[in-house]
Parts: structure tokens; C-alpha cells; sequence
């Protein structure tokens, strides 16, 4: 149990170190021609029905998040319902294309490496703790 809190201690502590660089280098994410064509199929129309309901309700708000935290354009989004027919008819297909420039990253990575530098012993002894090495 302790252990499991010192681990749980040291994640935190290096998440501190990380988030901030993170959530900055989520923003320089670019999500590019983004297509969608999903369609619900069932033989009674009441679950394909659901199944659209579903389907929509959960991309849209996964779709909600990620537009929350980079930019997404949007080509085209097409859901359907497609009731009386087999369900081994309904589809499922997307296509989309990430951006994101090397210097961003490289940007993130030499923050977060001064930043473990710059925290000296604090730091090394999360990092050590968290792979589960021994502290010297």
C-alpha cells in the first residue's frame, strides 16, 4: 500500500513538471479533413433506432472534446439509420489527417527537459521512485 502511494506521489509530481507543456503542445495539433460516413443498421427498426442514437450522442461529444483542446476542420460528418436491414450492412469509416509541426514537439521537450534539470533532486527522485528504481 505504500508503495503504491509513493508511486501514485511521484506520477503526480512529475505530471506537475509535464502538464503545462502538454496541454500546450495538444493546441499545436492540427486535425485536417476530417470525414466521416457511419451507419447504425438493424432488421427491427426500434433498435437501429437506438443504435443511431448511440452512435451520434458518443461522436459528438467525443468530437466536442477534441475540438476543446486543438483545431479540427471539419469536410463531412454523415450518420445514418439505416432500419430494416441486416446489422452486418451498417458501417463504420473515417478518414482524417494530423498536423503537428517538429518544432512544437521539440519546443515541448526542451521545456520539460529544463524544467526536470532545473528542478534538480526533487524531480530525479520522482522519476526514480516512479520506474521503480533505487534512489542512490
Amino acid at each position: 500500500m505504500e508503495n503504491t502511494r509513493r508511486k501514485k506521489n511521484a506520477a503526480l509530481l512529475l505530471w506537475e513538471l509535464c502538464e503545462g507543456h502538454i496541454k500546450k503542445l495538444l493546441g499545436k495539433f492540427t486535425v485536417d479533413g476530417l470525414e466521416i460516413d457511419f451507419a447504425a443498421a438493424d432488421e427491427d427498426a426500434a433498435k437501429a433506432a437506438l443504435a443511431y442514437g448511440k452512435l451520434s450522442a458518443a461522436f459528438y461529444n467525443f468530437l466536442g472534446v477534441i475540438m476543446s483542446f486543438t483545431r479540427v476542420n471539419i469536410r463531412s460528418v454523415s450518420i445514418d439509420c439505416l432500419y430494416n436491414t441486416p446489422s452486418e450492412k451498417a458501417r463504420y469509416d473515417g478518414e482524417f489527417k494530423v498536423r503537428l509541426r517538429p518544432a512544437s514537439v521539440l519546443n515541448a521537450l526542451a521545456a520539460i527537459l529544463f524544467g526536470y534539470v532545473r528542478g534538480g533532486e526533487k524531480y530525479k527522485t520522482a522519476l526514480n521512485e516512479f520506474i521503480g528504481g533505487k534512489d542512490k
